[in-house]
């Protein structure tokens, strides 16, 4: 599914390292937001988790993408129509889709011709009308279109003669089927003919109370996909490129900008029933700490992946964060430096230098280490 997002106008996907992947809109994208602003539908139903809210799209998306029949997205805010969450959009995942509809009209009539005799009637039509989509594996993932339409009219009489002890009934009844259809079809895969599609979508984001430019947020997002046949209809060749350019990090220093080259060849005319696809991913620019959610296959970036912060690295770094976030006053936010005093020495005080200089809003960090806390 994040792939999937990620070739649609205007949205941005990153990724954890921890299989875990996010979806930016407009773009906002939130550190810890773990898509709680985005609303996840399937079949109409609600999906985001009852624990964090988030609407899981990388690989815990609980279905196959081959199931899918469409993916609609909804921009902007839903909350009053599809319910919490609604607020940066709405993705909507219809799949197995079953309605029936029945239509009756009856007109009817009764009444007395003398004492013991009866008269009643009727006239009617009627109308039954079914419609399915059912995905299933047979053994390539197929999509089964079943429709049934029936539609009928009848009328009956009723006469009634009443005896003493006995009651004597004579009718009759007609009823014309003119109509009943049932129909069965797999959807085959349909041929793409040659067709470029092409995006650009520059945006700027800032907090409302300071004006300071948001973190992981590029300015930034370009999109062309091409795809055409090859070889008559043997194959099908998908052609991607993709380039979010560098972002604000929480640290506040800048993460590079990347692009993504992806190629993929499906093709169901190879052998009969299966179908095979292969599909191929570079990364084209710089390697970043928010590279993009496929980026990790590149050895380059393998190689250079940092080692994996320790526990007073995390501890100095949750230090910082929480100094970012906190309203503090306006004597305090006047300041030009805020001093972080540690006192003694150890791993905790080492990891705590690190934020020396580092920015803090308009101030910048001032460590004191020292046996005694500084005032």
């Amino acid at each position: 599914m994040a792939d999937i997002l990620a070739s649609v106008r205007g949205l941005f996907v990153t990724s954890d390292r921890n299989n875990y992947q996010y979806v930016g809109v407009r773009g906002l994208d939130r550190p810890g937001g773990y898509n709680s602003r985005i609303l996840l539908l399937v079949d109409g139903i609600r999906v985001n988790d009852a624990n964090y809210d988030t609407a899981s799209i990388g690989n815990e998306f609980f279905l196959d993408v081959d199931l899918i029949d469409r993916v609609e997205v909804v921009r902007g805010p839903g909350s009053s129509i599809y319910g919490s969450n609604a607020f940066f959009g709405v993705v909507i995942d219809p799949r197995t889709q079953t309605v029936d509809s029945l239509a009756v009209l009856d007109l009817a009539y009764g009444g007395k011709l003398s004492d013991r005799l009866d008269l009643s009637s009727r006239v009617y039509y009627g109308g039954y009308f079914y419609d399915a989509t059912f995905p299933y594996d047979a053994p390539s993932v197929t999509v089964n279109k079943d429709q049934a339409r029936a539609e009928w009219w009848g009328g009956e009489a009723k006469l009634t003669r009443h005896f003493a002890r006995h009651k004597v009934v004579f009718g009759e009844e007609y009823q014309d089927n003119f109509r009943q259809d049932l129909k069965n079809h797999d959807v085959a895969p349909y041929a793409l003919d040659a067709r470029p599609r092409a995006s650009y979508v520059w945006q700027i984001t800032r907090a409302q109370d300071t004006g300071a430019e948001l973190e992981n947020s590029p300015r930034h997002l370009a999109k062309l996909n091409y795809t055409m046949p090859l070889f008559g209809d043997a194959l099908r060749a998908g052609m991607e490129l993709q380039y979010t350019s560098s972002r604000k990090t929480l640290a506040g220093a800048k993460a590079g900008g990347y692009g993504i080259a992806n190629l993929t060849l499906p093709s169901d005319k190879l052998a009969q029933g299966p179908e095979v696809s292969t599909a191929s991913t570079t990364c084209l620019t710089g390697h970043s700490a928010s590279c993009g959610p496929r980026c990790s296959r590149c050895p380059a970036r393998r190689r250079r992946r940092p080692a994996p912060l320790g526990k007073y690295e995390v501890e100095a770094a949750f230090v910082h964060d929480f100094a970012k976030f906190v309203e503090w006053p306006a004597a305090i936010k006047s300041r030009d430096t805020l001093r972080l005093c540690v006192l003694g020495r150890g791993q905790f005080a080492d990891a705590a230098a690190s934020l020396r200089g580092k920015p803090l809003g308009s101030a910048v960090w001032e460590v004191v280490l020292s046996a005694k806390a500084a005032i």
